[in-house]
C-alpha cells in the first residue's frame, strides 16, 4: 500500500519547481493532491500532468497571504475530497537587497509571503485536522536560516529563521491534537529560483553539487507519512552538507 493512500495534502506554491515535485512526489504516495499558486494556470497544468500519469490531483489559485483566500481554498477542498490531512507551506519569494536598500513595502512583502502565511495556512486547515484526529504539516525553511545567507539577504533569513521558531511553536500547540509539524531546510536547488538568490556554485558544497528538486520531495513524503508518526518539531536540513562549513 502506498503510504499517503486516501490522505489529502494541501501544497502551496505548487505551480513549478520545488512545489511541484513535492505535488508529483506526494501523488505517487497515493494522497489527493491540491496543488495551490498565484499562478492557477501553472497549478492546473501540474494538476493534469498528474492526472493523466493515474494520481488525483486539482490545481487552484491561492494568494497565500490572504486569508480569505485560504478559506476559500479549504472550503474547496473540504467539498471534493471530504477532509484534510496534511499541508506542506512551501511558497516562497527571495530577496536579496542589503540592509541599506530595503524598504518597508518590500520588507512586508517578503514577510507576508514568506512568513505571515504559513501561520493563516496552518490555522486554515487546523480544524479539519483536528475533525481528522491526526494530521501532518510540513513548512519550507532555508539553509540560510541556518547560515546567514551570503551576506546580502537579512529579509530571505528572517523570513525563513521565523518559520523554523513558529514550526516549534505549532509542533507544541498542536501536539495534543495529534497533529505534527516539522519543517526542511533545503540547500542550493538547481532550478529556476537558483538564479534569483545569486547563481551559488557547486564548490562551496561538500557533496559537490546542487540539489534536484525530487531530493526535498522525499523528506516531504516521509514527514507527512505514518512513518514520521512520533516525529514533530524537527527541522531537516538538505544541504548537501552546507552547514557543516
Amino acid at each position: 500500500m502506498k503510504r499517503l493512500e486516501g490522505m489529502t495534502i494541501l501544497i502551496t506554491g505548487a505551480a513549478q519547481g520545488q512545489g511541484a515535485a513535492h505535488a508529483r512526489r506526494v501523488a505517487r504516495e497515493g494522497a489527493n493532491v491540491v496543488l495551490c499558486d498565484v499562478d492557477a494556470d501553472g497549478a492546473e497544468q501540474v494538476a493534469g500532468e498528474i492526472t493523466r500519469n493515474g494520481g488525483r490531483a486539482t490545481g487552484t489559485a491561492l494568494d497565500v497571504a490572504i486569508e480569505d483566500d485560504w478559506a476559500r481554498v479549504v472550503a474547496a477542498t473540504l467539498i471534493e475530497f471530504g477532509a484534510i490531512h496534511g499541508l506542506v507551506n512551501n511558497a516562497g519569494i527571495s530577496s536579496t537587497p542589503g540592509v541599506e536598500h530595503w524598504t518597508a513595502d518590500k520588507w512586508a512583502q517578503v514577510v507576508a509571503v514568506n512568513q505571515t502565511s504559513v501561520v493563516l495556512g496552518m490555522k486554515a486547515v487546523a480544524p479539519s485536522l483536528r475533525s481528522a484526529g491526526t494530521g501532518s504539516i510540513v513548512n519550507v525553511s532555508s539553509v540560510w536560516a541556518h547560515t546567514g545567507g551570503e551576506g546580502t539577504s537579512i529579509g530571505y533569513v528572517a523570513t525563513k529563521s521565523a518559520v523554523l521558531g513558529m514550526t516549534k511553536a505549532a509542533a507544541l500547540e498542536f501536539a495534543a491534537a495529534g497533529i505534527r509539524v516539522n519543517s526542511i531546510s533545503p540547500g542550493y536547488i538547481d532550478h529556476l529560483m537558483r538564479g534569483s538568490l545569486g547563481n551559488p556554485a557547486a564548490d562551496g558544497i561538500p557533496l559537490g553539487r546542487l540539489a534536484a528538486t525530487d531530493e526535498m520531495s522525499g523528506a516531504v513524503a516521509f514527514l507527512l507519512s505514518a512513518d514520521a508518526s512520533y516525529i514533530t518539531g524537527i527541522d531537516i536540513l538538505i544541504d548537501g552538507g552546507m552547514n557543516l562549513g
